[in-house]
């Protein structure tokens, strides 16, 4: 709340809980790296109640959050307010982020029809058996679609609501959309054909059949019929 100042504020303190919750101001001219605990604004704006804990030669001053008991227990309330609704404490809190606080909105988040899901809570994460189980696409789905911050391993469960990356960065993958990419293409080719298409752009051959009948030697990995070589390869792996 304002009278804690208007630093984000989790669990009743403001700076990163994993380095004893330290908040660092930087001088205008400097670009922020993490907002949750990096800020221009004046400590005191920021953290109504902190102290000095060191100024570094780069012009950047870190202070030390000394907790704000009013911000801490009014988060509980909510969350215990929603409870009574028949929220789950899980969607609960989620709700109250995503409502900057506000009670009433929460409430209205937390009684859509899918909220457990939007929260990314208990949905998307899987105990082992399932991973193991799980084919490699339909994990890349869960853990790359839709921008959710959400930690498949279930002992990351509770660390992933504390992760202040952007979701962005966190559930991006360049497999997944490489396998997008492809999924907008016309019908894959044949292997065969691939591989020849691949073969006359590697040695520069004009002509599939010139392009079969290729043999070559690249030290340290084939040698011989290169088509021949990569047919058997992917006949022995598919």
């Amino acid at each position: 709340g304002a009278g804690s100042g208007r630093g984000e504020l989790v669990d009743g303190f403001h700076g990163d809980p994993g380095r004893g919750h330290s908040f660092w101001v930087y001088p205008r001219s400097k670009r922020l790296v993490t907002l949750r605990w990096d800020t221009h604004m004046s400590p005191g704006e920021f953290c109504a109640r902190h102290s000095l804990v060191t100024r570094h030669g780069d012009g950047t001053t870190q202070y030390k959050c000394l907790g704000h008991d009013d911000g801490h227990e009014q988060g509980k309330e909510g969350v215990a307010v929603l409870e009574a609704m028949g929220i789950s404490p899980e969607v609960a809190r989620w709700a109250l982020r995503e409502a900057n606080g506000d009670l009433n909105e929460a409430a209205q988040l937390a009684t859509l029809p899918g909220a457990k899901e939007r929260s990314g809570i208990e949905s998307k994460h899987l105990d082992r058996f399932q991973l193991h189980r799980m084919p490699s696409d339909n994990l890349i789905d869960l853990w790359a679609e839709g921008g959710d911050l959400v930690a498949v391993l279930p002992e990351y469960r509770n660390a992933a609501h504390r992760i202040c990356l952007n979701a962005d960065l966190m559930c991006s993958s360049r497999l997944k959309r490489c396998l997008r990419y492809l999924a907008t293409q016309e019908t894959p080719q044949r292997f065969d054909m691939v591989a020849l298409k691949a073969m006359q752009k590697a040695w520069v051959i004009p002509t599939d059949q010139r392009a079969r009948t290729l043999v070559a030697d690249v030290p340290g990995l084939a040698r011989g019929n290169m088509f021949e070589g990569a047919v058997r390869l992917h006949e022995s792996i598919t």
